[in-house]
């Protein structure tokens, strides 16, 4: 059997990005609590959290975890990102942007850069392309410049 996803376009998700379980309920998923206390607990994380760590922040059944962020996924909602440590990790789907890995310290810091966008679209229409989606992760260590600083 085939599902039918309804994805929110970037406008409407933008709108209601603050009230992540709205979203979900607007993709035409019922909320019930397991979906609310998972939706709560991506919306609130300041890192990406991996399945585990968010079955931890929920107490909700691993099952249930996995089912659902399946589901948030299948409806666009989430999107899974997946680093060089090997683990899915997850976050609330929104416009585009980048990713610094501190090697030295696993922090993940996300960043967004109206140049980057401008170039990489640019250099997608040099050649011959419609840009879609692009990913951009760099691994980094922190500068002797900035701990000379401290």
């Amino acid at each position: 059997m085939t599902r039918t996803v309804n994805p929110i376009k970037d406008t409407e998700l933008k709108i209601i990005t603050n009230n992540f379980a709205q979203v979900v309920e607007n993709a035409g998923l019922k909320l019930t609590k397991p979906r609310i206390a998972l939706a709560k607990a991506l919306e609130e994380s300041t890192d990406h959290p991996d399945a585990g760590e968010l079955i931890i922040r929920t107490k909700l059944p691993t099952c249930s975890v996995y089912r659902n962020l399946r589901l948030f996924e299948e409806h666009d909602l989430i999107e899974r990102v997946e680093f060089d440590d090997g683990r899915a990790r997850f976050e609330i789907k929104k416009e585009i942007h980048g990713h610094l890995v501190d090697v030295s310290t696993g922090q993940i810091v996300e960043f967004d850069n109206v140049k980057l966008k401008a170039y990489v679209a640019k250099l997608t229409g040099e050649l011959g392309y419609d840009l879609l989606d692009y990913k951009i992760q760099i691994y980094a260590t922190p500068s002797k410049k900035k701990e000379s600083k401290k």
